[in-house]
């Protein structure tokens, strides 16, 4: 389904481009609320609207009586991260195993991130190590992005990504993702056998509609996790 943008959209979209492209560098000036207005053909609320999100979002600053800019912390800097196993896998002492069951979700909090009515697929896989489990991952993908083989594949251990065709084009797709180090009484503290574990939420959208591909839940046990991160 062919998602078109808001005005308000297309003009964050092509700021942050410029920012990313060097154009705009940190601390500096970017276009006037006029200049957007001329640039976009929009009115003065649209363009306000842009500007304020992008404040909100922690990549630019404005002051009053001198104009907007690119924020010169971290918040608008690139960051890559390095999810890590924090206990090493001996594969002469241990074994690695995973489970799969796929049923239709029809948690309605979970409905309400896609953009779409379609029915959706909760794919729960847990992994163990020897007989620990040390995750537990809910993902959710609507039910027109998986045929049936692909459902077997997926049942049989293979890879959701690679069903959804993300494995080589994950690194380049807009993604959004919050880390919650958490104290829980829940079924999957029971299964983790710990009351505190590491919540990791992550959205996949597509690179050209902007729609959600897939929106997953993991939950870590903090013994087994070590995120690594890096700012340009």
């Amino acid at each position: 389904m062919l998602l078109l943008l808001r005005k308000y959209e297309i003009i964050k979209q092509d700021i942050l481009r410029e920012i990313d492209e060097g154009k705009f560098k940190p601390g500096s000036k970017i276009y006037s609320e006029g200049d957007l207005k001329r640039i976009y053909n929009v009115s003065n609320t649209t363009v306000v609207k842009a500007l304020n999100d992008l404040v909100a979002e922690g990549f630019l600053i404005r002051k009053q009586g001198e104009g907007t800019f690119v924020r010169k912390n971290m918040l608008h800097r690139k960051v890559s991260f390095t999810e890590k196993l924090k206990k090493v896998l001996n594969p002469k002492k241990n074994s690695e195993k995973f489970c799969t069951d796929i049923r239709i979700c029809n948690d309605i909090n979970i409905r309400t991130k896609f953009d779409a009515s379609d029915p959706l697929y909760e794919i729960i896989q847990k992994a163990l190590i020897d007989e620990t489990m040390w995750k537990i991952q809910k993902r959710y993908v609507q039910v027109a992005k998986l045929s049936e083989d692909s459902i077997e594949r997926i049942t049989q251990g293979g890879s959701v990504s690679k069903e959804l065709a993300l494995e080589k084009n994950l690194v380049n797709m807009p993604m959004s993702m919050t880390i919650e180090f958490k104290e829980m009484n829940n079924s999957e503290t029971e299964e983790l056998q710990s009351h505190s574990l590491v919540l990791v939420k992550k959205t996949i959208y597509s690179n050209t509609t902007k729609e959600v591909i897939e929106y997953s839940e993991s939950y870590i046990h903090p013994s087994y996790y070590e995120i690594e991160i890096t700012a340009e």
